[in-house]
């Protein structure tokens, strides 16, 4: 729900909110973007300048890597030759790359914080999406009942009025045939009216805490809505309401929820743009990173090229997952972090190509000046 803190039946509920930093962060310090999607995309791009030094860091370390593996390339096939056993080639590799100053541990570590920043995420957008589907809930069943409040409390020319509006009618029906109460009725018009002022929508994405798929609706059916609520739906004191008000509430969501239950006004959620996207650039990112790895030498077949192509099919298939299942939110975040990290790698290279050109351009000038080094003068 985008503007939730200026609504008229918003204000002053019991629901308790996370609290942990992610949480915090998404719901409080960037709580000035009103809409929750474009609060994801802008707390990703923080998020992602604040660790751009490691992935310089990491570009950084891949070149003077190359560079190490250029000038030992002589001597690494002098050790091909020498040793036909994987194993000890692979020590006497590692062995010359250490006392020529290699790094492998430079290409891990911004890997490692990626990798336990994105698990992380993963499970406070889950906890967020778990209490915004409960919170959303929690204000439409209280627009439910103020509006039953508001029928009844109508004389009777109001009410008549409300039926030539077509706000009641006879022709809507529980399962068993009889008409459904107009006080209901015009409860759920009220719900359904506040449910579109205020829903999480994003661009395409209907509900932003559902995930980007077609075969999961816009509005939680009851069976869903309790899984997405999580323990906000069975532990009354994660929920800040009584045991007997959070029984009421679940009871009432068919009722409550009744009129965007019904399929005219409950549409798919989403279309799988933020899954796909997110493999596709999964894949890509890995493509690029193998690439870097084997240019630099942090990576052959004598060192763990199989882990590689087995990253290379694992990775992609655990975004897919997290992006089918989790809240769009989460897709989302991977989209704009992997979008990001492109353009840093892009940006990076550019400028890494330009600092290769102005030395190699400064060698061959000293070299027509001063004539070629000594290659065995160190000094």
């Amino acid at each position: 729900m985008a503007f939730l803190s200026v609504t008229l039946f918003a204000a002053e509920t019991a629901i308790k909110q996370p609290n942990w930093l992610w949480e915090l962060l998404i719901l409080h310090v960037f709580d000035f973007i009103a809409n929750y999607g474009w609060r994801v995309v802008f707390f990703t791009l923080c998020l992602k300048l604040l660790l751009s030094p490691l992935d310089i860091y990491q570009r950084y370390m891949a070149r003077k890597n190359q560079k190490i593996t250029e000038r030992l390339k002589p001597q690494m096939e002098k050790l091909q030759k020498q040793y036909t056993d994987r194993t000890v080639l692979a020590q006497k590799q590692m062995q010359l790359n250490k006392q020529a100053g290699f790094s492998y541990f430079s290409s891990c570590l911004p890997a490692i914080v990626t990798m336990a920043i994105m698990f992380s995420l993963l499970g406070a957008l889950n906890e967020v999406s778990q209490y915004m589907n409960f919170k959303e809930y929690y204000e439409l069943y209280n627009r439910y009942d103020s509006a039953i409040v508001e029928y009844d409390a109508m004389d009777d020319a109001s009410k008549a009025a409300l039926k030539e509006q077509g706000v009641v009618t006879d022709e809507r029906k529980n399962a068993d045939g009889s008409v459904i109460d107009y006080n209901v009725q015009y409860a759920q018009k009220a719900v359904f009216d506040y449910y579109q002022e205020n829903k999480t929508s994003f661009l395409w994405i209907k509900n932003i805490w559902s995930p980007d798929v077609p075969w999961k609706k816009e509005v939680n059916s009851e069976s869903q809505f309790n899984t997405n609520i999580g323990k906000y739906g069975t532990d009354a004191s994660k929920s800040g309401l009584s045991d007997d008000e959070l029984a009421r509430m679940k009871t009432m969501y068919p009722t409550v929820m009744g009129l965007l239950l019904t399929e005219e006004n409950n549409d798919a959620n989403g279309y799988l743009i933020l899954p796909v996207l997110s493999v596709l650039m999964s894949v890509a990112m890995q493509l690029i990173t193998m690439r870097q790895q084997k240019k630099s030498g942090q990576a052959n077949e004598a060192m763990g090229s199989g882990a590689m192509k087995a990253m290379m099919f694992i990775m992609p298939v655990m975004i897919g997952f997290f992006s089918l299942s989790y809240t769009s939110a989460f897709a989302l975040y991977l989209v704009v972090n992997y979008a990001f990290s492109l353009l840093i790698n892009v940006g990076s290279n550019f400028i890494l190509l330009a600092i290769d050109k102005k030395e190699q351009h400064k060698l061959e000038t000293e070299v027509h000046k001063y004539g070629r080094p000594d290659p065995n003068d160190h000094n």
